[in-house]
């Protein structure tokens, strides 16, 4: 079925459901846009929604600018479509904004490659300036990555695009890609050496996407 339009969707997901994960978050977006009424369209024998997702939110992360990109039959009004949308999501996720995109625009999990994040509920950290000045001088800065398939060591100095002190507590910018990717939730820790007590205590939210182009500029996505 080929698509006339296609609409990019940003929500917010609260810290009331947090814990949910990426899978469950896909699964009630989706059941939200099959019962908004519009015209999406559906691929193959099991008739399936053409919609993609911007890159997972870890589990326990809040956010305020989450994304999905959903093909449209017909041209759908932006403001008609958040207010189906609205009526369709559950407590603790609110669309934010809706947008037309070109239909052959890339996924969006692929047109962003760059998000801020605060971190808050830090407490009794010791020379957090002097060891974010340490942080910039380095050249590299080796973090090691344990997943439950493999470990390996990863250099996160050039994903740092920048890291301060905010009133609200620590914001970050940071970049990723395919295989090149560090978390707040791993980073912080690291650079400054808190302690289990203060890692749980954390609070983290993504709060906008970009894209930055070879130049270093920062397009809004």
């Amino acid at each position: 079925m080929r698509a006339i339009t296609k609409i990019r969707v940003k929500y917010s997901k609260n810290r009331d459901v947090c814990m949910l994960s990426h899978l469950e978050v896909v699964a009630i977006v989706k059941n939200s846009v099959e019962k908004s009424g519009l015209p999406v369209c559906l691929r193959g024998e099991n008739k399936k929604l053409c919609i993609a997702f911007g890159p997972p939110l870890p589990v326990g992360y809040s956010s305020l600018c989450e994304l999905f990109d959903v093909e449209m039959q017909q041209r759908v009004e932006p403001e008609s479509a958040k207010q189906a949308f609205s009526k369709n999501i559950p407590s603790g996720f609110e669309v934010k904004s809706v947008y037309g995109v070109p239909v052959f625009s890339p996924p969006v999990d692929t047109a962003v490659n760059a998000a801020e994040y605060m971190v808050s509920n830090l407490k009794n950290i010791e020379n957090g300036d002097l060891k974010i000045r340490e942080f910039y001088s380095k050249n590299e800065y080796l973090i090691e990555r344990i997943t439950d398939k493999s470990a390996h060591t990863i250099d996160v100095r050039p994903l740092v695009k920048e890291i301060k002190f905010v009133e609200n507590g620590i914001f970050l910018l940071l970049r990723f890609g395919p295989k090149r990717t560090i978390k707040p939730d791993v980073l912080i820790p690291k650079i400054f050496s808190l302690n289990e007590e203060q890692k749980m205590s954390m609070r983290i939210e993504r709060i906008a996407f970009y894209c930055e182009k070879e130049d270093g500029v920062l397009r809004s996505v």
